[in-house]
């Protein structure tokens, strides 16, 4: 039987149902601190809180992009297709990795922000609902500690605009446990699909109330427009023209949002694609200090044709 140190990739049987089967002993172990007991009857929790959340780390899902539309908040549907279209209207789930295939320039730092691996194997996914559901059932306090590592250590990717299904968010993210997320990746891009110059570019009161005030960490990708109609939206009748002067005029207010609600401490990523009008929004707008940072998402989302003209990239007045 051969064993791998890679986690996903070459593990053994063993290595493989490994988290469940702790998750379940976890669970046996604490299945005194019921109602009536003292809390801390319970063998887990002599050890000290940051032993507890390495081992539960060991048995969940943790630096994983998930996305909002999926149909089950930690449960994957789909394997991935790399195009924008996927990206846009299907649902994916990506292991947080290095991504450095690029050297550094004034514009971008390449990072930790996404990878491509999927965690669509079946498999896999199983065992990890398994030590899920045993941690969640354990006790109150281990399911408190274990949202704590499910909501706050994974990062949750919504879709910025008219495409965003706020009633179906807010059925998988109850109140109390969007409050607990503290990685967010907003995606947007403009659609151009709706008559007139009307804003697309916003979020409900209730994303900016509950989680924006608790993020730590912001990855913003947003795709200024091109003037191409696929990657635009079909049906789309704006000039180039006016796609940039509408764009100009809905992003800084969400920017001055954004600015105002984060955290002092959280750590903000931008990736425009190099676009300089899109660069000078934020640098504008968001008032705060933030990074360029070339994502998985944004080299997914960007679809430049090799040797495309840059003359959109600039004011219309």
């Amino acid at each position: 039987m051969s064993e791998s140190s890679e986690p996903g990739r070459g593990c053994s049987t063993v290595d493989t149902l490994r988290p469940s089967f702790l998750a379940t002993d976890l669970a046996n172990q604490d299945a005194a601190t019921t109602a009536g007991e003292a809390p801390n009857r319970g063998g887990l929790f002599k050890l000290p809180v940051e032993v507890r959340l390495e081992i539960y780390r060991l048995c969940l899902p943790t630096d994983t992009v998930f996305d909002v539309r999926e149909r089950a908040t930690f449960r994957g549907a789909h394997s991935y297709s790399a195009t924008a279209a996927a990206l846009l209207g299907r649902t994916s789930q990506e292991v947080d990795g290095p991504y450095v295939d690029e050297s550094e320039d004034e514009w971008d730092c390449y990072g930790d922000e996404e990878d491509d691996v999927s965690l669509d194997d079946p498999t896999d996914e199983e065992h990890q609902l398994t030590a899920i559901r045993a941690l969640l059932l354990a006790s109150r306090r281990i399911r408190e500690e274990v949202l704590d590592v499910l909501y706050g250590e994974n990062t949750f990717r919504i879709i910025v605009g008219p495409r965003f299904d706020a009633e179906d968010f807010k059925s998988k993210f109850p109140k109390e446990k969007r409050g607990r997320i503290r990685r967010l990746e907003l995606i947007y891009k403009q659609f151009g699909t709706f008559a007139g110059d009307v804003p697309e570019c916003w979020m409900p009161t209730f994303i900016w109330q509950d989680i924006i005030p608790n993020v730590m960490k912001l990855t913003v990708v947003f795709e200024q427009p091109t003037g191409d109609l696929i990657q635009h939206g079909r049906g789309c009748k704006r000039s180039v023209e006016d796609q940039m002067k509408l764009w100009c005029a809905e992003l800084p207010p969400l920017l001055n949002d954004l600015g105002g609600l984060l955290p002092a401490t959280a750590k903000i990523h931008v990736d425009v694609n190099r676009k300089n009008v899109t660069a000078r929004l934020f640098m504008k707008h968001l008032g705060r200090p933030f990074k360029y940072w070339r994502t998985r998402t944004g080299y997914r989302l960007f679809r430049t044709v090799r040797g495309e003209k840059d003359w959109r990239d600039r004011w219309f007045g």
